[in-house]
């Protein structure tokens, strides 16, 4: 079931469900069993309304760079095992975050596909990725759910208002209109409260801002980096495998882009957060970095 939660800026209503759990209306009361979200299907309790309303105001105040303070609400680690891992595309964080996910059993929270739905559905309705008002206007109801794969290893199912959109948003022309509209500060900003609500519960959660801007005081924050040559490599591959005739040095010059793109950008750009644990996959299997991850969270729960 999806709920609705508005925005302080009506009529909008910010729709999103997390594998089977969804977001409050505004107003809605919501018992202290159902708050601490015993089980999955409950609803995450998380203050998304007024959240919404700081994140432009947080945005619109910094100019959409990052403080130390942000004024903006705070997924608290009380509420639930909260992991972040930021990193760079090609670093390995999709695979790495779903196999922490996978150990822990919790839900993966992958904002890159959140971004690349945007995208997508900009690309259907005639929305130019660089066209802020339009994007804000199509973030402020977005109905967007996550769903757990049907095959074990696989990334969680995305739909977007009913329809499954899972393989649609993972083309390189998609991943290429996440990276665009991801710089757009309106489009960071609406998404915002729905990355937080989300988060509100146990999950890891991967991305590129994760522990800087949305989830600053989660307990348990990686950074996952790789060299460029390796990160071509892998995406070199990947869509070798997928039967693209692709030349290498192309994709090498896309990733590096990207990087310029993802790290440049005015808003929320790409940084390792002070406090983040730095993994260089570049020499290391996922097995490896998976481990290391986990042997670190259960270090730090240990000594809690």
């Amino acid at each position: 079931m999806l709920t609705t939660v508005t925005s302080s800026t009506p009529p909008s209503p910010v729709r999103a469900a997390f594998f089977g759990a969804s977001l409050p209306r505004r107003g809605d009361q919501v018992d202290g069993d159902r708050a601490r979200g015993r089980a999955s299907e409950r609803e995450v309790v998380a203050p998304a309304a007024s959240a919404m309303a700081s994140a432009s105001s947080e945005f619109a105040t910094s100019g959409g760079e990052h403080s130390d303070a942000p004024s903006s609400p705070r997924v608290q680690q009380s509420a639930g095992l909260l992991i972040v891992i930021d990193g760079p595309a090609g670093a390995g964080k999709s695979t790495v975050a779903q196999r922490v996910a996978e150990h822990y059993g919790v839900p993966l929270l992958d904002t890159g596909a959140i971004y690349r739905t945007v995208a997508l559905v900009a690309r259907r309705v005639g929305v130019a990725w660089d066209d802020e008002a339009a994007l804000a206007r199509l973030v402020g109801a977005f109905p967007i759910e996550f769903k757990p794969a049907l095959v074990a290893g696989e990334r969680p199912r995305v739909f977007y208002d009913g329809e499954e959109v899972s393989r649609e948003i993972r083309t390189p022309e998609i991943s290429d209109g996440a990276s665009r509209v991801s710089a757009v500060p309106a489009v960071r900003a609406g998404l915002l409260a729905i990355q937080r609500a989300l988060g509100a519960r146990s999950c890891v959660a991967e991305g590129r801002d994760m522990g800087t801007i949305v989830f600053p005081d989660a307990i348990h924050k990686f950074f996952l980096t790789a060299s460029l040559d390796a990160r071509a490599r892998r995406r070199h591959e990947e869509l070798t495998q997928k039967g693209r005739d692709v030349d290498f040095e192309r994709v090498r010059l896309e990733v590096a882009e990207r990087d310029e793109r993802d790290t440049q950008r005015a808003t929320a750009p790409l940084a390792r957060a002070p406090d983040a644990v730095l993994v260089d996959s570049s020499e290391l299997p996922i097995d490896e970095v998976v481990r290391r991850i986990i042997e670190t969270v259960e270090r730090r729960r240990g000594a809690g």
